[in-house]
């Protein structure tokens, strides 16, 4: 294998500058935190069999069990939120795939649990539901759940229906985990020639970087390289995408829904019309992004605009390649315009590793956000 081969190979794991990467120690510092928590989660879920067929009787087990479930929730989000960034530094770990498997199933066993809860809210007399906020003053922080709640209820089934739903929704998850292990852990891409004809793994982190080359070469390379990959494995992606569809349109379905469409926006009070009318203006725009693309064309002076051109720069000296550090400080500088509680909090992610800045084989792709109260974590 060439020397510049393994140079620009993506690393492993555990070669990665720890400065780089995120500190997972700050939600906990020790495997047994992680296996505390998870059992102080399975002993809440073990007090909802005491509610069962009793929120009717009283404000004060009403509020109650609303506040199990408050902290049985806040803490298995804690719990899996873990389990699930330390899967998606390494996706093909198997120890790493089991901890976050565990937690899935603590969240069915945790929905199950719970199930009951909001049948029997809906099944009381609206008048016996205002007595009680009445009555427990606390039960007002509820008053817009309670509000939301109505507005679902002819998709809220019984509490048995909801208990088997509930359980339903680990097998139903499939397509989405096979993808999620496919794309970060099982595919991998050939090696393409840079602009200085070094041989450089093709990553989905650097994909980007390729398509912004002035060489149209590199960013054919790189395009038909990526989505060749893709293509080797469509029968596999096209039953995996079925299978989300199908979870979809079962769920729409059995919770009594026009469409999965009605099923998506529906619970958060979104019409449908809000995404007809996007779709609409975009296909109503279409003739400015045309425009746009035919004066990308000329600009770069190609007889045909390919999709691999249109990430790179219309204009020429215009690279400018940025650090981190680079990046860190101009991040920090603009965070000072929000104010200093604000750019303090910015100061302490860099500082105390809130982020997850390199890729390594096997971490999921992309950047995505995880909020942990007062931590939040970031990847690259």
């Amino acid at each position: 294998m060439p020397t510049s081969t393994i140079l620009h190979s993506l690393p492993k794991r555990h070669e990665l500058p720890t400065e780089l990467t995120w500190d997972l120690t700050h939600i906990y510092a020790f495997a047994e935190a992680w296996e505390a928590d998870f059992t102080r989660v399975e002993n809440i879920i073990s007090g909802f069999e005491d509610y069962v067929g009793k929120l009717d009787e009283s404000a004060d087990k009403l509020l109650k069990v609303l506040q199990l479930r408050d902290e049985s929730g806040q803490l298995y989000y804690q719990v899996r939120a873990y389990a699930h960034l330390r899967q998606s530094e390494d996706n093909g770990d198997s120890a790493r795939q089991s901890m976050a498997d565990r937690a899935d199933m603590l969240g069915t066993r945790r929905s199950a649990a719970t199930a009951f809860i909001e049948p029997q809210i809906l099944g009381m007399p609206a008048q016996t539901l205002r007595d009680f906020i009445s009555q427990e003053k606390e039960l007002e922080l509820y008053d817009y759940y309670f509000e939301t709640l109505e507005r679902r209820r002819t998709h809220v089934r019984s509490a048995e229906v909801e208990e088997v739903l509930s359980q339903a929704g680990e097998p139903l998850s499939g397509p989405a985990n096979v993808f999620t292990l496919f794309n970060n852990a099982d595919i991998k891409f050939p090696n393409i020639k840079n602009e200085d004809g070094e041989e450089v793994e093709l990553t989905k982190g650097r994909y980007i970087q390729f398509l912004e080359s002035a060489n149209q070469s590199v960013r054919q390379d790189a395009f038909q390289t990526m989505h060749g990959e893709y293509a080797k494995w469509k029968n596999t992606l096209a039953a995996t995408l079925s299978g989300s569809v199908k979870t979809n349109v079962f769920d729409a379905r059995v919770r009594r829904y026009e469409s999965a469409l009605d099923a998506a926006l529906q619970p958060d009070a979104i019409p449908a019309s809000v995404y007809h009318n996007l779709i609409a203006t975009a296909r109503e725009r279409l003739p400015v992004l045309h425009r746009y693309f035919r004066l990308r064309k000329k600009l770069l002076k190609l007889d045909q605009l390919n999709l691999w051109d249109l990430y790179v720069p219309m204009v020429q000296s215009v690279e400018k390649p940025v650090s981190y550090e680079e990046a860190k400080k101009d991040v920090l500088a603009a965070s000072h315009l929000m104010g200093r509680e604000y750019s303090l909090t910015v100061e302490k992610a860099f500082d105390a590793r809130w982020i997850d800045v390199p890729e390594n084989e096997g971490k999921t792709s992309g950047a995505f956000p995880t909020a942990l109260i007062p931590r939040r974590l970031t990847s690259f």
